[in-house]
């Protein structure tokens, strides 16, 4: 758990800096990042990134990363991990954890994102069962305040994002999507093994872009490649959660429940736009899934301490370990 914190407060770090480069474009319509280009002399502007996008009355913001919604969907995948770390580490001060976490709050907020909003969901939905029973009341009790905070210092939002989430087929964004299902159903039957091949599907403008990483792969791996990237982008949150329900110290579990809710929001909100193709999002992601390794190894060693410690509980004996140095002994 130690080695845990140590990925965790870097990971989380990071999605404070976006967090606050969020906040002054948002506040300001200002983009820091432009600073730190100009203060990287021999590197080359890729291009490609949208710092700025107007939504309604409002504008989205990317933070540090590509897209509004990489921001929006990693945000999402952060904040239960966040939660578990507000709870749980002993290093630093409670307030500075939370503020982060807040951070993330508005950060999926600031992007007025539908993915956004569909990760929030699905990553608390997820994580809640495995916290504890003081954090779920707590929780309960914060979220109101955090909507109506919300509500105050960005005037227009709820709005925004209530026009955005109950949309129809009259709105752009939804209609381009929906319009590139006869095409991708096409361009799948022509190749429907291995596809196009990985890169060979380069969209001639914007309303070619395909704003779903499983139809994406479907063209360009086939059927082959869809089923490797499910399983990527399902199966670790889903083994999480298994190991979730089955830790049995609390702060595990609560850790598991972060851990799985990141994996489904990252599945979940890929139907939504091509995640892979984002590089924050495509960086970012295998760190969940290494943690989802280690926490189930974790699980797997605390069954068996547990097995071992009911079994000496069984026979009203502690197990004697034997103090005779073997070969290769210090």
């Amino acid at each position: 758990m130690t080695d845990a914190l140590v990925l965790v407060r870097a990971l989380l770090a990071g999605g404070v800096f976006c967090c606050l480069v969020a906040v002054v474009q948002f506040y300001f319509r200002v983009n820091p990042m432009e600073w730190v280009q100009a203060a990287m002399p021999g590197f080359t502007y890729n291009g490609g990134d949208t710092a700025f996008q107007d939504r309604g009355a409002l504008v989205r913001v990317s933070g540090s990363t590509f897209h509004s919604i990489e921001l929006a969907v990693v945000a999402a995948m952060l904040l239960p991990l966040s939660i578990w770390r507000g709870l749980y580490d002993p290093v630093g001060r409670k307030w500075v954890h939370w503020c982060g976490t807040a951070l993330l709050v508005f950060a999926v907020a600031s992007t007025v994102s539908r993915s956004g909003v569909l990760g929030l969901a699905v990553g608390m939905l997820t994580c809640l069962p495995f916290l504890p029973q003081g954090a779920r009341r707590w929780l309960g009790m914060v979220f109101p305040v955090v909507l109506a905070a919300l509500f105050l210092t960005v005037p227009g939002l709820v709005s925004t994002i209530s026009a955005s989430v109950t949309a129809d087929e009259s709105d752009p964004s939804i209609s381009n999507r929906t319009n590139n299902y006869p095409r991708v159903a096409a361009m799948f039957e022509e190749r429907p093994v291995f596809g196009t091949g990985p890169g060979n599907y380069i969209p001639q403008n914007a309303v070619f872009i395909l704003d779903n990483q499983y139809l994406n792969t479907a063209v360009t791996l086939g059927i082959v490649g869809l089923l490797a990237v499910i399983l990527y982008l399902l199966l670790p949150g889903l083994a999480a959660v298994q190991a979730a329900r089955v830790a049995r110290t609390e702060s595990l579990k609560c850790l598991a429940g972060a851990i799985a809710a990141a994996g489904l929001v990252a599945g979940v909100c890929s139907l939504g736009f091509d995640s892979l193709s984002f590089p924050v999002f495509a960086l970012v992601y295998p760190l969940f899934v290494g943690l989802g390794g280690a926490v189930w190894i974790l699980v797997k060693r605390e069954a068996k301490l547990l097995a071992v410690t009911d079994a000496a509980a069984q026979r009203n004996d502690l197990p004697k370990t034997d103090s005779t140095p073997r070969n290769g002994d210090i």
